[in-house]
Formats: C-alpha cells, structure tokens, sequence
C-alpha cells in the first residue's frame, strides 16, 4: 500500500477533483486508489460519496493478473497547474483510468491545468471498463493534429496523443462526434481556406515548439489560440492569449497575456485590444500601425516597448502602460492618444494628433514631480533631509520675478510688481538676471526705489535687461561699506549722498567713496569733510567728471594714507623704538656719528674724550688702562 501525502480532493467542486501537486509528475493506479481511500476515511470526509471504484488484479494463471481499472465517480484527476511557458508531462500509468459524471454517463477522467500534457497509460487488459470510456479518455480532453506526422480519418485512434490526424476538418470532426472543443496542436500548422473550426481552444506546445499561421480564409470565428507563435490574420471575435505575437493583421478580436514581437496592423473597425502584454526584443521594434485605418485601440498593462505609427483617425485611444517606453511617430497626424500609467512617452507625432500623459509615471515625470513639489511651512522639512537643505538654500532668496524693463539709466532695473513697496527694501542685495535679455549677469543693488520698484546697481549693464529678463534677489553675504546709494548730485569737489547717509557732520572723513556705476564710474577719491545735515561730503582733489542723480557711489571704511599728517609720528616711532639696553635707535646714531666724526682728545693715557659732530658737547668719555684698553665709558646722548 502506497499513500501519498501530495494528492487532495476538492469534495465540495461537481465534479470533484484530484489534485496531484507540483512537482510531482507522475501516479500509479494502486497508488490513486490506496490514497483516494485513506482520505475518504478521515473524519472530515466520511460523509462523502465514494469517490473512485477499482476492480482487477484477479489471476488469469501463469502468475498473470488482470490490470487494474479505477473508475472516478464523478470525479477528475488533475496535476497542479504549472506556471509555463513550456509545457510538462504527467504520467498516469499502472492500469485503466474512466470516469463518469454525476448521472452515470461518460466524462474525461483527466481535468486539464496550465502547462500540464496528460499521458495516461492504459492496460489492454482491461475487462471491467466499457472500450468507448477507455477510448474516450485515451484523447486527454482535446483531438491532436501534426500535419507532418499525423494521419487523415475519423476512426478510432485517429486524433489521440499517439495518433493525431493531418488535418483540420478530420479533427473538427472527431471533435464534434466526442465532444470536445480543443485542438492540441504538436509541430506547426496553417490554417487556411476550408479550415472551419469556429468556437474552438487551439492548443499549441508552446511558442518556442508551434506556429499558427492564420490565413484571411479560415473560419476562426471565436476561437481562443494559446501556447503557440501567431502571425497572420486575427478575425472574427478570436482571442489569442498567452502566445508570443508577430506580424499579424489585426481585424476583430483581442490579444491577452501575450508577448509582441512584430507589427500588428490594424484594419477592422471595432476596438483592438491588448491586455497585459510584454513587448518582445527592442530589436524587434513591436509596432501598431494604424494603417489608415478607422479602429481604434485599447491596451491595459502593457509592459516593455511600443511604436504607434501611421494614426490617421480621429478616434481616441486609451493606453495604460506597467512600465516601458511608448513611441509616437510622425505619422500620427489625427486624433487623440491618451497614455496613463507608468511609461516614457517620445511623442515625434505630427500636427493634428494630440498626445496627452500628464498623470504617466517616468524617471522624467518623478523628476519633474520632485522638482516641481510645493515646500510649504510643514511639508519635506525633516531635519537632515534634501527638503531641508534646498529650504536653507532658498532661505537665501529675498525675491524673485520678471523685470517690467531696464529702469531709466543703464545702471537700473525695474522690478516685477509684486517686489517691495519699502525704499530700502533690497540694498545691498545681491541681484541676479537668471533668464531672458542680460541672462548670466550679477550686480550688487545699492538703492530700491519702492515707488517705482526700482534698482540701481552697482554696475552699468553689459546688456540692459527688459521685460523679458527674470531675476532673482538674494540676501548679500557681506557688507563691505558703510553707506551706498544713488547720489543726489555733485559739483567739482564734492558729492551730495542720499538721504539714508549718516546725520553726524565728518563721519565720513578719512573714507573713501567709490562711483561705482552712472555718471563718473570708475573714480574714487578720499573724504576730507562731511555735512551731515546736507549730505555733502567734500573731496581731497576735484573729480575728473562730476558726478549727478545718476552717479551710484559706495562708501568704504578703508581710508587712504595722509603721509603728509603721519610721517612725523611715524618717524618718531621707528626712531624712538629702543634697540638696546635703555639706548634708542636715535640714540645709537648720536653714539655712532660722534664715534665716527666727532673730536678726539686725551688719546692715548686717557681719559679720552669725544665730542658730538656739533662740537657741542662731550658725547663719549672713555678711561684706559697702560694699554690703551677702556675701562669705563661714559655716554651723553641728550641733545
């Protein structure tokens, strides 16, 4: 006794079924039918009809038994369905394997699953079992065609697993005749004038092992093609599903769970329809072309890569993408494209096709999104975050818009509207034209006019900014100057400042004001009086061009050197800096001029004495020993 602890029944399904799960690939009917009847005496299952009778095993003598033939009271025998693309192969063997339904009558004992192919090894030996259930059950649900291979009629085994027919009308036949609506199809085949096979499954191996060439002759009216390569023509309400697709001329029909790999050209005039479908090889380009045609199209989770070409209707077509690229040609010239999901569309259509995308997902609309997102009080303000960091770099901007033009002198800029009503508001601020006319240039705002929204510069422009130039003000990173602005006027030697320079008379003195740009640029000269109640500051030397109201000036805390006033107290510092001992620089030049120029007398008993180079005093008095040697010095550096 065998009992198998991968099989289960579904007793609550009519007909129930019985599962053999992946991986396993095979079962023996001894096996079947220990396990079937182990799980009918549990408790959970006892008051379950039987599911399966077996009879044989008797000895016909010569150590020979009768094989065993189960019979599934209504009931089918399945193998877990597999996830493909490729097809696997359960074996049934060890006996005879019928069923019937829930009235008696003959059925399939085998349910069909995904990438399963049932091969059920029957016993000759049979005896309990009716030879048209053995015969039924020996097709496996479908009738085979291998037009290479097979073999023509409609008899008994034609059209099983080990005896497909050659053609089509003999396998619409038997089909009819057994009841079936599958055509397994092994090799490939061509469906053509005369091939009627209207509401049947075509069954390929898979698309790697079959080809289904559909020819515009045959009547495919509501067939479902599946596990095989398609090319040709879709007609006629047909579904392929689960194929890989080439060239194929689209008329009616849908394409579903597929893979495209070649142009479908359209020409019918209801809707195609693509659903969840992966575009093969980019090198293979999978192409729709519209082909002038009136249809439409419809596509649900598309995956991979697409090309829409020759769209001349006026239709409006509906595409959702998983993920991939959509390419919109130039010969797309009518109608509407809508494209939602998640795709990079290259919309190259021409005049008169309108492609909209605004809500499809692409590294370009999530960069854009994250560009584009709102920074308001709350949102993307996490410490550390890149939110935060771009709200502390664009703490920096003041303002920012579009100028209204260039200001009266080329030295001004007249900002947007929304800028500051406040005089003052922006100096000194850093201003920058970020595009239009005078894109790329940086001044330093040494006056705003709020009135007027108006900016001097510190610069006259290389090229006057106008109404097409937008600028962004941001806050200066430092403050050089003590005052700036637009001047009031000027004469010969003096410069009137603006009305926000200090009150105090001389606070500018010793400074030095720069003209920065307007009237007089370029010229810089030092403070030597200032007015605070009429603002006029008086210079050392007269301007080389007078400065007036369109003169924007600067004033520097750095004053220039007045060596006429130091050199004095410069002088006396360096002179009366003591070098050594208690003894002066100047000191020691007294010592060193009489030394050098001075009289000499007493030489040589001593005491010696020498005199300043003025002959006015005794600077060096020194004593000597019998050998001329000093003793003792005695220095007078008084003047």
């Amino acid at each position: 006794m065998a009992v198998r602890t991968d099989v289960t029944i579904d007793f609550e399904s009519s007909p129930r079924i019985i599962t053999v799960a992946a991986p396993s690939v095979e079962i023996t009917m001894q096996d079947l039918v220990d396990t079937v009847r182990t799980i009918e005496a549990r408790a959970d299952a006892i008051d379950n009809d039987h599911v399966l009778d077996a009879a044989g095993k008797q000895s016909l003598g010569g150590g020979v038994l009768v094989g065993i033939t189960v019979t599934l009271r209504n009931a089918k025998l399945a193998f877990e369905a597999r996830g493909g693309p490729t097809y696997e192969q359960c074996n049934i063997s060890g006996g005879n394997l019928v069923a019937v339904d829930d009235v008696g009558s003959p059925m399939s004992p085998i349910e069909p699953t995904a990438f399963t192919q049932i091969v059920l090894a029957n016993s000759s030996s049979a005896t309990l079992s009716e030879l048209e259930a053995i015969q039924y059950s020996s097709y496996q649900n479908a009738v085979w065609v291998d037009v290479i291979d097979g073999m023509s009629g409609t008899d008994y085994p034609s059209g099983t697993r080990e005896f497909p027919v050659n053609n089509i009308p003999d396998a619409v036949s038997i089909a009819n005749t057994k009841g079936f609506d599958t055509l397994q199809i092994l090799g490939n085949i061509t469906l053509t004038t005369g091939d009627d096979l209207p509401s049947f499954r075509v069954v390929g191996r898979s698309p790697n092992l079959t080809v289904i060439v559909i020819e515009a002759g045959a009547n495919v009216i509501n067939c479902e093609f599946s596990s095989a390569y398609i090319t040709g023509v879709l007609d006629g309400n047909s579904i392929i599903n689960q194929c890989v697709v080439g060239d194929l001329y689209y008329v009616e029909g849908a394409i579903r769970e597929s893979m495209v790999n070649g142009t479908i050209q359209l020409g019918g005039t209801a809707p195609a329809f693509l659903f969840s479908i992966v575009g093969g090889i980019p090198a293979g380009n999978p192409t729709v072309d519209y082909n002038g045609s009136s249809q439409g199209l419809v596509v649900r989770g598309y995956h991979g890569q697409l090309t829409l070409i020759n769209k001349t209707n006026a239709g409006s077509d509906s595409l959702e993408w998983d993920s991939g690229e959509l390419f919109i040609d130039s010969s797309c010239t009518n109608g509407s494209v809508h494209v939602h999901g998640v795709c990079e569309v290259f919309d190259n259509s021409g005049p008169g096709c309108s492609v909209t995308a605004e809500d499809v997902v692409s590294p370009v609309s999530i960069a854009n999104a994250v560009w584009d997102e709102s920074l308001t009080a709350s949102s993307h303000n996490i410490a550390t975050s890149a939110g935060r960091r771009l709200r502390q770099l664009a703490s920096a901007v003041v303002h920012e818009g579009t100028a209204q033009g260039a200001g009266t002198n080329n030295n001004q800029i007249q900002l947007d509207l929304a800028a500051s009503s406040v005089d003052g508001a922006y100096d000194p601020s850093l201003l920058c034209i970020t595009d239009g006319t005078g894109a790329g240039q940086t001044r330093l705002i040494l006056e705003y006019d709020g009135a007027t929204r108006t900016a001097t510069v510190d610069r006259s422009w290389k090229v006057a900014p106008d109404a097409t130039s937008t600028f962004v003000i941001s806050g200066h990173p430092g403050r050089e100057h003590t005052n700036e602005g637009l001047a009031q006027g000027g004469s010969a030697n003096t410069i009137t400042l603006n009305s926000l320079a200090s009150a105090n008379d001389d606070e500018y003195v010793g400074m030095v004001v720069s003209i920065r740009s307007g009237t007089g640029e370029d010229q810089a000269c030092r403070i030597v009086g200032y007015d605070g109640t009429t603002k006029v500051a008086t210079i050392a030397r007269d301007w080389n061009v007078v400065p007036d109201t369109t003169s924007a000036y600067v004033i520097l805390a750095t004053s220039v050197l007045d060596l006429a006033r130091y050199a004095g107290i410069i002088a006396s510092s360096v002179w009366g800096a003591v070098s050594e001992g208690s003894y002066t620089y100047a000191d020691l030049l007294k010592i060193i001029s009489a030394a050098l120029a001075g009289k000499l007398s007493g030489a040589p008993s001593g005491p010696i004495v020498i005199r300043d180079v003025n002959d006015g005093k005794n600077r060096i008095t020194a004593t000597v020993d019998a050998n001329g040697n000093r003793t003792g010095v005695t220095l007078d550096v008084s003047s």
